[in-house]
């Protein structure tokens, strides 16, 4: 009878001591990983825009319009803080979040830098232009990103790429550039 109870608990008892193993692996793994990888990372990308550099510089400057080129933005809301920094917060439409980034640095009509930080992240963004012709511009997007902690080093750097959310902006603004270039 008992050896009866051992071949039907046998196989419960394997999945569950399996699922533990599994769920330490995934648990601790990304960690132990994360830990190896440097805490800060950069990643910078160029695109052209059919935008010339000025009205380029003033489209990426108008945090107001943000809602029109960046369709995940539902409203910006714009402060200042206790620097006289231009402060824009960004409200997503698909997740209901809220992301603040801060104006650090603008040489017009060439050169935006903005950062943004939490406890878990801080980031430096900067935007470059370059004219290339009357009608043109090269947009160059640079990226730094710290990390604090290792197991969001893991996922940003492993499934998560920034460079999606780059292409993804120089993608809007293409879309962008060609609405108001037929109007």
């Amino acid at each position: 009878m008992t050896s009866q109870i051992i071949e039907i608990i046998l196989p419960f008892i394997i999945f569950f001591v399996l699922i533990i193993i599994t769920t330490v692996v995934m648990m601790f793994l990304p960690f132990l990983i994360g830990r190896t990888m440097p805490p800060a990372y950069s990643i910078s990308d160029s695109s052209s825009i059919n935008i010339n550099a000025q009205d380029l510089y003033n489209l990426l400057t108008n945090y107001n319009e943000y809602t029109k080129w960046k369709r995940h933005i539902k409203d910006v809301a714009i402060s200042k803080d206790n620097n006289d920094n231009t402060v824009w917060t960004e409200h997503n439409k698909r997740f209901g979040g809220k992301h603040e980034f801060v104006e650090t640095k603008k040489v017009e009509p060439s050169l935006l830098i903005f950062s943004s930080s939490t406890d878990e992240y801080a980031n430096v963004v900067s935007y470059i232009i370059e004219p290339k012709d009357e009608y043109n511009s090269k947009l160059t997007i640079k990226e730094t990103v710290y990390l604090y902690h290792p197991y969001l080093r893991f996922f940003s750097r492993i499934l998560f790429s920034k460079m999606v959310l780059i292409k993804n902006t120089f993608r809007q603004l293409r879309k962008y550039s060609k609405r108001i270039n037929n109007d």
